[in-house]
């Protein structure tokens, strides 16, 4: 361009900054290119350059080209010229954007006329700073606005873009551009091969049975037409720029081509799989909404629905029998299919809770008795495991026209848990059923008594029905039975009894633990504990109807009464359940059935036997001592008088009672050591318990006793007294019978030892006491005065207790020689008479006396 100012100096400065410019142009390595300027628009511009400050007229504007290529100059009233140097680059600015819509569509989307290139530049100096002031282009500023609203809008895009259409195959679907650029696009890509009409802003799309699903592509900018803005720089020189769009401006539109489909749907039973009808859907779909009923196959029918149709299925009625679920289900028609649905309607079933309760042993009581403290099992039921039922139908179950089970048929067998409630127990159908049990943990009885229940239909709505029984299982009972036998004596032989066993009664027992005892876990009974106290009848001691743990236990004697010896053992056995019988009996022997024993409880005792001895001492008479004897017999005498023992009393004077029984004995002695002793007629009251021997006298005075653990060597002394007597001499004149006192008389024993002398008291008597039995002899050895002395010994005999044996002994007088007195007339023939009278009566008296052992009398 040339300035119209001329300034040479101006010229000179360009020419000179061209040579250096084309200097350093020289150095770079990137390619020059070429400027040509040998076309005119044929119009002029004139406007105030930001670049120079004042107003500089262009004319004629040019068309300028580098490398063939239309460029548009950015700095306006900078010095140009055609030629080579102008290194090309990416171009980068603030309205780089703006500028390459302007050059758009003001030039390239246009015939691309000389008209069409001066507005662009000028339009493009504008937006730079370049303030107009006139040209020679006509309709400019008409023209630059109709540019400019397509700047404006040229990123807008249509109101469909990036929308979602559906296309029903046979409805044609027309869509318009509210944003009115569609007009402005062209399609670049149909792959649904639907039909596309177009008329002003409205696209209308016609979908066919090839159609297929795919996006719609139209755009503003023709591909060819993008690019990247390229500057050219060439130092002194005005800036060129080839402008292109950097976007093609495409608008996208998502195409569903709906194609018709159909639905059948189907009721079917849950369980069998067979179909269920009189089954009510309501069926809603593109707003509408029906009920139909399934029809015998359980089929309903939805015939010719666009693809894509969603349709909402939902029950309203269940089949009578059956739980409407409230079952929904939504489907999409598919395009030439027939969607097949399936709806299972449950037939409605009833859940049985069976609660199965056991008795157990919750806590323990106690209470005092004789023996100690009683304690007592306190029971509660409590669920418990393990126990069997068989489920089994009362009529026939029929649901739905199906018949699931049969009358008397066992659908299922179920075990209790640990909560005593069945585990895993299957839902049943509706109906009659009884649950019995057929198994038990081992220790509870079973209880096959049928349980009755029913399950009735709840309604449509209730998809399980409830059914609660309870159980309950009783423990296993114990009958504990102890067998006993008892010594009895049936007699006495040979002083020992004979000993036969009996069933023994009123033998006293208690029942204890064995073991500690755990109840719960708070509660211990511990080993030892009295449970139960029980007492022979008829040979047998039995508890029944018992309830105990399992566990081990014994039995221990507590009272054998007073004639047997207490047991001392402990009989064990444990009770452990390994059955369902309602009584467990354990029984209790000594061995192999043979009966617990009490034998008889014997005591013994020994009794030291003294006799009475006679010593002499001549002259000076007996004393008496007690010394040992032998020979005596004892007899031991129950209360009904039979001797059941006799002793003779042996070695060390001892009689030994063995083999004495508890009760009451009475001993007596029967026998002397000898005839010389007196029978004692005591009788003594002997007590034998198991505690020991005790003996009384008769004023029942204790006057032994012994423990049972005693050893004495006798428990009391017996005595035997000799039989004793008195003598007693009566001395007397044998004329007149006078006593005669003073007469010297010694006593003898029947060794003729002298025992005693002494005289006759005052009235001619002599007498000596506690002679024992014996033959005896008194003997005159001093005569009175006056009378003759007769030493003739006169025997006598001591043969019972306390007797006094009276003797005789007359003394004459010493005759002295006298003759008859004067005047007295006595008869010599009666003097000799009587004289022969009384040696004759003399005579006979001796005589009698002798043959009387010596005529003493008692």
């Amino acid at each position: 361009m040339k300035n119209k100012i001329g300034n040479k100096l101006l010229g000179v400065l360009m020419v000179a900054m061209t040579i250096i410019s084309t200097l350093f142009a020289s150095l770079s390595t990137v390619h020059a290119s070429d400027l040509v300027l040998n076309e005119v628009t044929g119009y002029s511009y004139t406007g105030v350059s930001p670049h120079l400050g004042y107003a500089i007229t262009h004319d004629p504007l040019y068309i300028m080209k580098v490398d063939g290529k239309v460029v548009f100059c950015v700095e306006s009233g900078i010095f140009t010229t055609s030629g080579g140097g102008y290194i090309p680059e990416t171009y980068i600015d603030r309205k780089k954007d703006l500028l390459s819509k302007i050059a758009y569509y003001g030039y390239t989307n246009t015939a691309q006329s000389g008209y069409d290139y001066a507005v662009t530049q000028v339009m493009i100096w504008g937006e730079l700073g370049d303030k107009y002031i006139s040209s020679s282009i006509p309709n400019y500023e008409k023209r630059k606005a109709e540019i400019m609203a397509q700047v404006n809008r040229h990123d807008t895009l249509p109101s469909w873009h990036n929308q979602e259409v559906s296309v029903q195959v046979g409805k044609p679907l027309t869509l318009s551009d509210t944003n009115g650029v569609f007009s402005d696009m062209s399609l670049t890509s149909n792959p649904t091969n639907t039909s596309l009409s177009t008329k002003g802003n409205e696209l209308t799309i016609t979908a066919n049975q090839d159609s297929t699903n795919g996006t719609l592509s139209y755009q503003k900018v023709a591909n060819a037409k993008i690019g990247t803005s390229i500057v050219y720089k060439k130092p002194n020189h005005q800036t060129l720029v080839e402008f292109h769009l950097d976007n093609t401006k495409q608008a996208n539109l998502k195409v569903n081509v709906i194609k018709l489909g159909n639905a059948r749907i189907q009721k079917l039973d849950e369980d069998t799989g067979k179909p269920l009808a009189d089954a009510t859907l309501l069926l809603e779909y593109s707003g509408t909404s029906k009920e139909v009923v399934t029809n015998e196959h359980g089929y309903v029918e939805l015939n010719g629905l666009p693809q894509g149709t969603q349709v909402t299925i939902r029950e309203v009625t269940a089949p009578d029998g059956f739980v409407n679920k409230g079952e929904v289900q939504t489907i999409t028609i598919e395009p030439n299919k027939t969607l097949e649905v399936r709806f299972n309607n449950k037939a409605q079933q009833g859940q049985l809770n069976l609660t199965k309760t056991g008795k157990k042993v919750v806590s323990i009581e106690s209470t005092d008795s004789e023996y100690g403290d009683l304690h007592s099992f306190l029971f509660d039921y409590q669920p418990i495991a393990g126990v069997t039922y068989d489920i089994k139908a009362v009529e026939d179950i029929v649901i739905g026209g199906t018949i699931h089970h049969k009358a008397g048929e066992i659908v299922t067998t179920v075990t209790t848990g640990d909560d005593g409630n069945l585990i895993n127990m299957p839902y049943l159908y509706l109906g009659k059923y009884e649950a019995i049990e057929v198994c038990a943990p081992a220790g509870y009885i079973v209880d096959s008594t049928p349980i009755p229940f029913e399950f009735i239909y709840a309604g449509q709505e209730v998809s399980l029905v409830q059914e609660s029984v309870t159980a309950k299982n009783e423990f296993q009972k114990l009958r504990l039975s102890l067998f006993k036998e008892e010594e009895t004596i049936a007699k006495w032989q040979d002083n020992l009894p004979v000993i036969e066993t009996i069933p023994a009664s009123d033998k006293v027992f208690g029942l204890y633990t064995n073991e500690d005892l755990v109840i719960t876990p708070e509660v211990t009974l511990p080993k030892n504990s009295l449970l139960e106290i029980v007492t022979t009848i008829d040979g047998e001691a039995f508890l029944e109807d018992l309830q105990f743990p399992e566990s081990h236990y014994y039995f221990k004697e507590l009272d054998a009464g007073n004639q047997h010896t207490l047991l001392d053992k402990h009989y064990e056995f444990s009770f452990i359940a390994t059955d369902n019988e309602e009584i467990k009996e354990i029984k209790i022997y000594e061995d192999e059935e043979i009966p617990l024993l009490n034998k008889l409880h014997f005591n013994h005792f020994s009794l030291k036997k003294l006799n009475e001895e006679a010593i002499l001492t001549e002259k000076e008479g007996y004393h008496f001592e007690l010394v040992e004897s032998q020979g005596a017999i004892f007899s031991l005498e129950d209360e009904d008088g039979t001797v059941i023992q006799s002793v003779t009393v042996g070695d060390e004077s001892l009689a030994t009672f063995n083999h004495i029984p508890v009760g009451t004995f009475y001993l007596k002695e029967v026998r002397t050591s000898s005839s010389d002793y007196l029978l004692s007629d005591l009788i003594y009251r002997v007590e034998s318990t198991k505690d020991g021997i005790q003996v009384y006298n008769e004023a029942d005075k204790l006057i032994a006793e012994q423990s049972f653990l005693d050893e004495p060597v006798y428990l009391f002394e017996a005595e035997n007294y000799l039989i004793k007597g008195t003598g007693q001499l009566s001395k007397t004149d044998i004329s007149t019978g006078e006593p005669l006192p003073n007469t010297g008389i010694r006593l003898l024993d029947k060794d003729k030892k002298v025992i005693f002398e002494g005289r006759t008291n005052q009235e001619g008597l002599l007498t000596y006491e506690e002679l024992p039995k014996g033959i005896y002899y008194f003997q005159e050895f001093d005569a009175p005065t006056g009378y003759q002395i007769d030493d003739t010994p006169i025997q006598f005999e001591i043969k019972e207790n306390g007797k006094v044996v009276k003797c005789e002994m007359k003394n004459k007088q010493i005759l002295k020689a006298s003759l008859p007195q004067t005047g007295e007339n006595p008869s010599i023939k009666l003097y000799v008479a009587g004289i022969l009278v009384s040696m004759g009566a003399i005579a006979v008296l001796c005589y009698k006396r002798r043959k009387e052992k010596l005529n003493c009398d008692d």
